[in-house]
């Protein structure tokens, strides 16, 4: 019970780190992403893509017991795919902000 406890911690630090990690990239650059709700919905959609791929792929590396693979696939696949997820919703809010606001 502790090892599942520990990796629920894991997993619920790294989806709030990679949260806070995609709100620093759209406040700190804030031209970046689409301007258009068309391309807005772009990107979530590939967003989710991502996020499929990357479950596949954590289930292919998952046959390795090296330590390394873990690594790799919580930082390398997770942690990335994760990022670009929350910053696509964040460009989706920001555009469909600007639309309520009358700014095209």
């Amino acid at each position: 019970m502790g090892n599942s406890v520990s990796i629920a911690a894991f997993v619920l630090v790294l989806c709030v780190g990679a949260a806070f990690l995609g709100l620093w990239f759209v406040v700190r650059f804030p031209d970046a992403g689409p301007s258009e709700m068309t391309r807005a919905l772009l990107h979530v959609a590939l967003s989710l893509l991502v996020l499929q791929l990357m479950a596949s792929s954590i289930s292919a590396l998952s046959g390795f017991s090296v330590a390394v693979a873990r690594f790799v696939a919580s930082f390398g696949l997770v942690l990335p795919s994760l990022i670009y997820m929350f910053v696509a919703a964040a460009w989706l809010i920001r555009t469909a902000g600007t639309r309520l606001q009358g700014r095209h």
